[in-house]
């Protein structure tokens, strides 16, 4: 994130930041304000020097995808003549009877010379925890990032807004997280049985036809292909003349179905299974379905991970923990070469996180690389060879590539050695039919060694399209 031209011009002239930790505490009390000497005179609401600081450091390492959230440690200064009203302040709120874990702190770089909205955020998080040592408390300050524990998948198959669910040996629907689709899903070339299953939600009777649950919200385009799997065999039904698609609202959501018609061949034992197309980025369901990966996942995130999205216009980014600059960069990096996407979230009775769905999305494309801002937002960046280099080691010789404060860097090079390069990467799905699941294949051609490596893996979030 870029200094502001008030606190560039500072810096211009030969000023020198000051260290400044503001702390909301719960209670009812005021801001806490914990600075160096420079700034307590003047800014003090309680008197605490900083002693010591470590700095947090944005960056990428290009060896492994895991996100972790940014972290600072705080060393306070909190002792005053014994009996006066500030000895041990900082002690007596942390140990008080209110309960002061997570509250909000930032941390900033500013001075009394500068107005506060010219001070530069180093970190906006919470307070995680701390530690006395005897006259000196130590505040660990990090990144908020509690949201990326809940759960990924929102809203269970409930009989209460499902009454009709099917009461069938080896059937599960209750309780399945009702899934929401991104991208194309087209078996034609390979399986020919439909990529995506629906969810039996509702057996026929005298009041009620059959009900496949297809995806939360209403995708611009009709499954391509329905197919019903009977004993094993897989027949294409009739658009029309077996089924229809219908848009409508349960429970307050916004779903698609299959709606089988009277008489059509279509057991209780049967599954379905089809193919087609997800959301746009209109809840009214008009719109061309979204191909870009990127796109994808930080719709998914602002609507349905972060988000609680049920109908009607979708959410906007502005509530959002998503650093929209660094993310509209990178969807126009996956533009620019052509990337297209394909994953599935839900369908399960499995609750998994957020972080969990987008460790799986970044097992499909390991060229991006999320990370914390300062500024607590979720960013993204690329791994290309076309952008400037910054790095620094760190630990035990292992390469970190550092986001420098002065530069709008969403992307970073990657070291132009054979041993890191791919020359050919091609990849396949395959349907197990005794399994009935999908498996993946993938071939890559390393052009140091000049030889295949055939390796078996999962693709949750499916490449669509690569150049």
């Amino acid at each position: 994130m870029p200094y502001s031209d008030g606190f560039r011009a500072f810096l211009q002239a030969g000023g020198q930041p000051v260290v400044t930790l503001d702390i909301t505490w719960n209670g009812g009390l005021p801001v806490g304000r914990y600075c160096t000497t420079a700034m307590a005179a003047s800014h003090g609401a309680y008197k605490g020097l900083i002693q010591e600081i470590q700095d947090p450091v944005e960056g990428i390492d290009p060896k492994t995808a895991s996100l972790a959230p940014l972290e600072a440690t705080v060393t306070v200064i909190d002792t005053d003549p014994p009996g006066s009203p500030n000895d041990r302040a900082l002690e007596k709120i942390l140990e008080g009877a209110t309960d002061q874990h997570r509250v909000a702190a930032i941390l900033r770089w500013g001075h009394p010379d500068l107005v506060e909205a010219d001070w530069d955020v180093r970190l906006s998080g919470i307070l995680d925890h701390w530690t006395f040592n005897g006259g000196t408390v130590d505040l660990v300050i990090r990144t908020d990032d509690k949201f990326l524990r809940s759960g990924a998948n929102r809203w269970p198959i409930m009989p209460s807004e499902w009454p009709a669910l099917p009461e069938v040996e080896g059937v599960q629907s209750q309780d399945i997280y009702l899934p929401v689709l991104f991208g194309a899903h087209e078996s034609s070339n390979l399986s020919a049985r439909g990529f995506v299953p629906a969810i039996f939600v509702q057996q026929p009777s005298e009041n009620f036809e059959r009900w496949d649950f297809v995806t939360l919200g209403w995708p611009p385009m009709d499954p391509t292909t329905v197919y019903r799997i009977r004993d094993g065999q897989q027949t294409t039904m009739s658009a029309g003349g077996d089924y229809s698609i219908s848009r409508t609202i349960i429970g307050g959501k916004a779903v698609t179905l299959i709606v089988w018609v009277s008489g059509a061949d279509i057991l209780d034992t049967d599954t379905v299974q089809f193919d087609g197309s997800g959301l746009s980025e209109l809840g009214d369901g008009s719109g061309i379905f979204i191909t870009n990966p990127v796109t994808q996942l930080r719709f998914w995130l602002v609507n349905f991970g972060h988000g609680r999205w049920l109908s009607g216009n979708f959410l906007s980014e502005a509530d959002s923990p998503i650093e929209l600059v660094s993310w509209a960069e990178v969807e126009a990096y996956a533009q620019k070469y052509n990337l297209e996407g394909s994953f599935r979230v839900g369908g399960t009775v499995n609750q998994r996180t957020i972080l969990d769905q987008i460790n799986e999305w970044l097992e499909t494309w390991p060229l991006f690389r999320p990370y914390w801002t300062a500024a607590g937002k979720l960013a993204l960046a690329v791994i290309d060879h076309t952008f400037p280099q910054y790095a620094e080691e760190k630990g035990s010789g292992d390469l970190f590539f550092s986001l420098i404060r002065e530069k709008d860097v969403s992307s970073i090079s990657f070291p132009e050695d054979a041993q890191d390069l791919i020359k050919r990467v091609s990849a396949a799905h395959l349907f197990d039919i005794a399994g009935n699941k999908n498996w993946g294949s993938m071939d890559v051609q390393d052009p140091s060694r000049d030889e295949d490596v055939t390796k078996t893996i999962r693709m949750i979030a499916s490449v669509s399209k690569f150049g």
